[in-house]
């Protein structure tokens, strides 16, 4: 029996008639029943931006996101990815040490605002810690990229709590999607590209169907399993060596820009499983 999928978060239950009882949940008209069920977001991005919205906005988005999480709690469904994973496995030094644990190879990192913990020697990135966009002070959208920068400027280190990560140079990006134990994967030369290839426009068209060699699939399906969670969008390098090294992981990420013969078996899977189907 097939039943019509819900798309539900904290914005539409804004906008729909939603009731919720202790073993009943309603939206829009559509009664829950127990299903399978995949957490992709749990609000609109803009709504990060609403910290300094009127009082009783901020009084209706919290309701909302309270309500979201009365649904999302509810024992009867079974998720691709659980809540409680889900937001473990977006802060990167949680996701770093339970990947390494699992043999999974991270280049070395450090989280500190201490200018005298500061490595001295090597090259060194930067990463967000926390939400890697944001809203300014005029109202645009601002990106935070993975970046080279002075670690040895204290007013750089003790801005903010970053990632401080050692740069590793690349000569093939790739992206590696896991769904349950099912992983797929599109490769990208890096010649030309900026540090973080996200920042080229071209770079989201550029993806081949050409795979990542088969342990690196071992080594991303080990760094899902130790997060705990259902899908990943993993992005991997391969170094000048030929080694290859875990970048991060996102647990609502992107696979849709990748090439069809690696994106539409991703889709395919997630809609398997929200079918009920093993």
């Amino acid at each position: 029996m097939h039943s019509k999928p819900l798309m539900v978060d904290a914005a539409s239950i804004l906008e729909s008639a939603v009731t919720i009882s202790a073993n009943y949940v309603d939206v829009a008209g559509i009664e829950l029943q127990a299903t399978h069920a995949w957490l992709r977001r749990l609000a609109p991005a803009v709504w990060a931006s609403a910290i300094d919205a009127p009082g009783a906005d901020q009084a209706s988005h919290a309701a909302a996101i309270a309500a979201l999480a009365a649904i999302i709690r509810d024992p009867r469904f079974t998720w691709l990815t659980a809540l409680d994973q889900f937001g473990k496995s977006e802060n990167k030094a949680v996701q770093y040490r339970q990947a390494s644990a699992a043999g999974v190879p991270v280049p070395k990192w450090l989280i500190t605002t201490d200018p005298n913990s500061v490595p001295s020697t090597g090259t060194w990135v930067v990463k967000p810690l926390g939400p890697g966009s944001f809203i300014d002070g005029t109202g645009l959208g601002r990106i935070v990229p993975t970046r080279l920068v002075d670690i040895t400027d204290p007013n750089v280190i003790a801005a903010a709590p970053f990632i401080i990560q050692q740069l590793i140079p690349a000569t093939i990006h790739a992206r590696v999607v896991t769904v349950g134990d099912n992983v797929w994967s599109a490769t990208l030369p890096a010649e030309n590209l900026p540090l973080d290839w996200r920042l080229s426009s071209e770079s989201h068209r550029a993806f081949t169907r050409v795979p990542t060699p088969d342990h690196v699939h071992d080594l991303a399906r080990e760094a899902a399993r130790s997060n705990g969670v259902g899908f990943t969008a993993q992005d991997w390098i391969r170094d000048t060596s030929g080694s290859w090294w875990f970048v991060d992981l996102n647990p609502a990420g992107q696979w849709l820009f990748l090439p069809p013969e690696v994106a539409e078996p991703v889709t395919a899977a997630i809609a398997a499983f929200l079918d009920n189907h093993r």
